[in-house]
């Protein structure tokens, strides 16, 4: 059996978040160009797509921060990765409920959703602006710590500045960079360590 680290776990999934993010921006605007909304089976689709890629980048960002400190304590980095795993969260509850609440009021209160209220925004602002400012200042901390090459970090950058903008599934570039982040930090472990075997 393989010995794995959590790290290594982590990671592993974290090289979903990108492939199922760009699957959710894919079906968001099918299903806007099909029929105006999400709503639909495509809408729905996208929206559970892009619930799976947020799960996946909150479990993913675990694994980097876990993996670029280990043998060590990365107090530095510790509060911007807090931040982000907070912006995670809130931003994979916000696609939990385009998957199991807008569904109900569509079909119960249509004329609720219609309505656009402030607080929906504001939550949407707050969550994705958390995000993508705890994943700035993760990526310039660790990259001052030169636990990030400059190619990943221009990732990781390019991704939390799209985190602020009004695009769907806005946090899909964040969770392509931590995937191609992942990906690279799994050849390079496999490269210098090889995998232990336990019997």
């Amino acid at each position: 059996m393989n010995a794995t680290s959590l790290p290594a776990r982590c990671r592993s999934v974290a090289m979903w978040a990108g492939p199922l993010a760009i699957a959710s921006v894919v079906l968001v605007i099918g299903a806007e160009v099909t029929s105006p909304g999400m709503l639909n089976p495509v809408g729905t689709a996208g929206a559970v797509a892009g619930l799976l890629a947020g799960v996946a980048l909150v479990i993913g960002t675990v694994g980097l921060h876990v993996g670029r400190g280990a043998g060590d304590t990365v107090r530095r980095g510790d509060i911007p990765f807090l931040v982000m795993l907070a912006g995670g969260v809130l931003a994979a509850g916000g696609m939990w409920d385009m998957v199991f609440t807008l569904p109900v009021l569509a079909a119960h209160a249509p004329a609720l959703l219609e309505q656009a209220h402030p607080s929906v925004l504001a939550g949407f602002l707050l969550s994705y602006g958390t995000l993508g400012a705890g994943a700035l200042a993760w990526t310039i901390s660790m990259r001052r710590q030169q636990r990030l090459t400059a190619a990943d970090a221009r990732w990781l950058v390019a991704g939390s500045v799209v985190c602020f903008t009004p695009l769907p599934t806005r946090f899909f570039l964040l969770a392509v960079a931590v995937s191609i982040v992942a990906a690279r930090a799994d050849r390079q472990i496999t490269m210098h360590h090889p995998v232990r075997v336990e019997v």
